[in-house]
């Protein structure tokens, strides 16, 4: 019997591109992991084709700025909460939303062992390396300008926030717009990195406050730690695949066609 917590969830599969590897991850997760998927694509640069099998939502720069948000020059990397924010308002069913990156590997053997640890729990936020941060990180000053408390942080490549959490982010950044005097600025903006903070910075300061209820997912046994789940070199998907699966998550990871790609550079 699935639970009503993961009837109600959706997984949403982030990117600006598709190529063969993201189409047989979507594939993978649509198959393994009994969530809805939606391919959720920043298509500020133009449109991305999404092959039909999948439900596509496209995000453009009308958007963000329709919905209240910075018009940031670089908010597809910056901002993984628009995303959310943007998603959210279309699938309005949902309670709870996945979010996963494309250079993510989640190595179960199947992924329903994964998503299903989760099932029946009902936090507003999963996430990694969750905690509050000192003024040694990068997004702290960021996060400081508009919350004068404890600075919460996280990283984002994998994530599952909720619906009210989602909301509240929403709810922010669009004070963080007023704050700065862009309410009425629907063009594209440039901001200093150190003014503005990034998803990392705002989802985990709001979530381990309250009402919210925020977890590190190795409370569930997940392993991510740094050696496997980072911002080092990349992993060859390619011989990610042909070890046994071991329960961690991956990142980043890339294709033998994008590891060829970086390495040509």
């Amino acid at each position: 019997m699935v639970s009503a917590t993961h009837s109600k969830s959706v997984l949403l599969l982030r990117t600006h591109y598709v190529d063969a590897a993201l189409e047989a991850m979507a594939d993978r997760y649509q198959r393994e992991s009994g969530l809805d998927l939606v391919v959720v694509v920043d298509e500020s640069a133009g449109a991305v084709n999404v092959p039909a099998r999948f439900r596509k939502i496209g995000l453009n720069r009308a958007m963000v700025a329709s919905a209240g948000l910075i018009n940031l020059d670089q908010w597809g990397w910056q901002c993984g909460d628009y995303f959310l924010i943007l998603a959210q308002q279309i699938l309005t069913a949902y309670e709870y939303f996945w979010m996963v990156e494309p250079d993510v590997l989640i190595h179960y053997a199947d992924l329903s062992a994964f998503f299903g640890l989760f099932a029946e729990d009902e936090s507003d936020l999963w996430t990694a390396r969750l905690g509050h941060y000192g003024n040694d990180w990068f997004w702290y000053p960021a996060m400081q300008n508009f919350s004068p408390g404890p600075v919460g942080g996280c990283f984002y490549p994998v994530l599952r926030g909720s619906t009210r959490l989602i909301h509240a982010l929403a709810t922010a950044r669009r004070a963080m717009r007023a704050q700065m005097g862009l309410a009425d600025e629907n063009g594209v903006v440039q901001i200093d990195p150190k003014l503005y903070p990034n998803d990392e910075a705002i989802t985990a300061t709001i979530a381990l406050a309250a009402p919210f209820v925020a977890n590190d997912f190795s409370r569930r046994g997940v392993a991510c730690g740094p050696e496997s789940y980072g911002l080092g070199e990349p992993f060859s998907a390619t011989a990610l695949a042909q070890r046994k699966p071991d329960g961690r998550l991956y990142h980043p990871v890339l294709s033998a066609a994008r590891l060829e790609a970086r390495i040509g550079k």
